[in-house]
């Protein structure tokens, strides 16, 4: 090779790692993402890396007056630090003496950072706070267990809305425009990321990279190159970034005054013309007519509107959050509504409660089991609501549950033991779940089914009924029962043992065979012609007859 062609090789290659280099130190990908932190979902408003030499850097965030703005976009370097705007004490000198002074927020009052950092120095482990202004205006909550926080609407429904991600702590995007809205200020987002470069070109090499102070939008960026004193083969560029977000305005909080402004209120089908065709009118209680003359041509506040029963399965299948009872649906003490639930093949509400009472969120859920009224209201509603009268419900599942609880107080009375055992684990709220079938499925009716059987015969409390029994090997529940009340002389014993037996056979058959002919043609013979909701409302009544006769069961 001849010497000219090693000298274009040598030059070619050093431009080669020259580009490469500069390419690293431009931190186009930092750059990027510090720019647009803040505008997607998620915000990153902590995080601190040191990757193997080749890279460390930091984010970090705080509130801001928004008098505070034109200073802050004087320079990208950080208005706080981390560890900054905890309290503490100044001093200046005075008339020849030293005068101490108090700070909550010794970085305020201008700027107060979103997580306060409480540095340990390796005694025990760092703590990272989320201010407890933000924690307790945005109404979150805190996951013990994953340190993460959740916010909790109004309808009782938990988001995940501060994350922690090792080092890094993000918030959602959302939650942190209401609070800068709440309180109109400026969100800073501060950004320090260094790379380094392996490279026997000294700094000057990349002086084009250098970048002084100046805006880009709604940030404002610097960026220098150096060297490492001690290592004279490497280079190092640094990027400081701080965005300035300035505050939506204060109504698109979401907190009140405005907490409602954003309310939707769809239509319900409230009847039927003279063609079949759905009539419809808005919920919002503001637009329907009342009993003082308001909106005379609107459809009345308490115009029934009826829902499939299949409405009230999201609210069943999470009792830890909802409770259905006779004729009120509610979550924790959050929110309720009044509910016709006495009748079996529809739920009613009325139109004014639908706008009133139920979270916006849920009313598009509502609104999809919406039907034509064609079932009347229950006659326990049309008493309570509008003769005011005490009506005790009608419904079967409602005087189920109640019998079950009652005939548990009544035997921890009598006997000084419950007829069954506390139901633990997945099933601690089985009572609340059971239900007549919303519907006519097998997944429904099987899922009823089983709860039936757990309810009535695995939670029988075998070891109490037993107690004074003479012991008998494999002997189970319903026997020992039989046997308990039998000594007694209990005067329904046959029909009552047969009534568990039979729920007992009806799981073991069809909660597990339901799929083949024969299990097929066994349902149908139980079934006798009536719909599965109705097959399961009729032991719910069977076995209310039986609380009812065991709750006079007397020890003497």
């Amino acid at each position: 090779m001849s010497v000219v062609a090693v000298i274009i090789r040598l030059i070619m290659g050093n431009t080669s790692n020259h580009d490469e280099a500069v390419e690293t130190l431009k931190q186009s990908n930092e750059r990027k993402t510090s720019l647009t932190n803040g505008s997607g979902p998620w915000t990153v408003v902590y995080d601190s890396w040191h990757d193997s030499g080749d890279k460390n850097g930091g984010r970090f965030a705080a509130f801001a007056a928004t008098g505070y703005r034109k200073r802050a976009m004087e320079s990208a370097g950080w208005d706080i630090s981390v560890g900054g705007g905890f309290p503490g004490f100044s001093q200046h000198h005075e008339d020849g003496e030293w005068v101490s002074t108090y700070y909550r927020n010794i970085d305020g009052p201008d700027l107060e950072p979103l997580v306060l950092v409480q540095e340990m120095y390796g005694v025990v482990p760092d703590a990272y706070l989320i201010s407890e202004e933000f924690r307790l205006l945005m109404h979150l909550w805190e996951d013990k267990a994953t340190g993460n926080f959740f916010s909790v609407s109004d309808d009782g429904s938990k988001e995940l809305a501060i994350e922690f991600i090792g080092p890094q702590i993000r918030v959602r995007t959302p939650l942190l425009r209401r609070y800068q809205a709440a309180r109109q200020l400026d969100l800073l987002l501060f950004s320090d990321t260094r790379v380094f470069v392996t490279t026997d070109e000294k700094p000057e090499a990349f002086a084009e990279l250098n970048e002084e102070d100046h805006t880009e939008n709604d940030s404002v960026v610097s960026m220098g190159v150096g060297d490492i004193t001690l290592s004279r083969s490497q280079v190092f560029s640094r990027l400081l970034i701080k965005r300035i977000l300035p505050p939506p305005p204060q109504e698109k909080s979401g907190i009140w005054p405005w907490d409602r402004d954003d309310e939707e209120y769809p239509e319900f089908i409230i009847d039927e013309d003279q063609d079949g065709r759905p009539v419809k009118f808005t919920c919002e209680e503001d637009k329907l007519a009342n009993y003082f003359g308001k909106n005379p041509e609107a459809p009345h506040y308490l115009t029934p509107v009826s829902f499939k029963p299949e409405v009230l399965r999201r609210y069943y299948d999470d009792p830890s959050l909802y409770s259905i009872g006779d004729g009120r649906l509610s979550c924790g003490h959050l929110w309720g509504v009044q509910i016709d639930n006495g009748n079996p093949a529809a739920v009613m509400v009325f139109l004014g409660d639908i706008g009133r009472d139920i979270p916006s969120s849920h009313r598009d859920h509502w609104r999809a089991y919406n039907i034509p009224p064609v079932s009347k209201m229950s006659e326990s509603t049309f008493r309570r609501s509008f003769l005011a009268q005490f009506a005790e419900t009608e419904n079967p599942e409602h005087l189920f549950k109640s019998a079950y609880l009652a005939i548990q107080a009544a035997w921890i009375e009598m006997w000084g033991w419950g007829l069954y055992r506390e139901a633990g684990g997945g099933d601690a709220e089985l009572i609340q779940r059971v239900r007549i079938p919303l519907n006519n499925t097998e997944a429904e009716f099987e899922a009823q089914l089983l709860a039936l059987a757990k309810l009535l015969v695995d939670l029988l409390n075998e070891s109490a009924i037993a107690a004074d029994l003479s012991p008998i090997k494999d002997e189970k529940g319903i026997s020992k029962l039989k046997r308990f009340l039998e000594a007694r002389g209990y005067e329904y014993v046959d029909r009552d043992i047969a009534l568990l037996r039979h729920i007992q056979n009806l799981r073991s058959r069809i909660a597990a065979h339901t799929s083949g002919s024969s299990g097929q043609a066994f349902l149908a013979d139980e079934l006798d012609g009536l719909s599965k909701p109705k097959f399961i409302e009729k032991l719910m009544g069977d076995a209310t007859q039986m609380f009812a006769d065991l709750s006079e069961l007397n020890p003497s």
